[in-house]
This record gives C-alpha cells, sequence and structure tokens, in this order.
C-alpha cells in the first residue's frame, strides 16, 4: 500500500487495497490497525504527512480515538501545531481513553511549547 500511495496517489492506494482485500486470496493478507499504523509511520518518515492523515482516516474508521490522535501527529510533523493542540484537546476532552492518559497530557504540553 505504501508503494501504491507513492506511485499512484491516494485513490490508487484504495484501489490497491479494494484489490487485496476483495479477493480470494484476501486470507493471505494481514491488515488491521496495526498495519495502518505502520503505513503511517513509512508515509510520515517520507514526509507524506498530508498523506498519512488520509489513510489514517481510511483505515482506522474503528478506531476513531485513535485516529485522531495519528491526525494530531501528523498535524505537529506539518508544523501546524495550533491545529496540533486544538485536535488533541478535544481528543482529550470528548474521548475518556485519553483523558487520563499521561502521555497524550505530556504530549499536549510539548505541543503547547511549540509555539
Amino acid at each position: 500500500l505504501f508503494q501504491a500511495m507513492k506511485t499512484k496517489g491516494y485513490d490508487g492506494m484504495a484501489a490497491e487495497h479494494k484489490r487485496i482485500t476483495g479477493t480470494g486470496d484476501s486470507s493471505a493478507y494481514y491488515i488491521d490497525s496495526g498495519q495502518w499504523r505502520i503505513l503511517w509511520n513509512l508515509l510520515s518518515e517520507a514526509n507524506m504527512h498530508a498523506e498519512a492523515i488520509r489513510v489514517i482516516d481510511f483505515g482506522m474508521k474503528r478506531n476513531e480515538g485513535s485516529a485522531r490522535y495519528y491526525r494530531v501527529r501528523s498535524y505537529d510533523k506539518m508544523g501546524n501545531y495550533k491545529l496540533a493542540i486544538d485536535s488533541l484537546t478535544a481528543l482529550i476532552k470528548s474521548d475518556t481513553s485519553y483523558t487520563m492518559n499521561t502521555r497524550a497530557l505530556n504530549y499536549l504540553k510539548e505541543l503547547q511549547g511549540k509555539l
């Protein structure tokens, strides 16, 4: 999927995902939220942050809190600290699994220090 995203863009990646998961051979592929996080990491390392956000939105629909956290990290990597702070603040307020999450709270302080 990373190669498809690099060479064919988002639509090509989505088509490749559909091809992989829509065939009789789909059981040979292991795709879960961990795989989407790996793809997000690859895209982030390639400075493809906007694409990383689209991939997380595409692949992690069932785990919205986690997807929102990855979007925050992408905003941070893009240098959009205000959007990262606003998004993380909203996530912490709306998702109880992040309300007392020390890592998320420390990350918020780190982001605020970048302004």
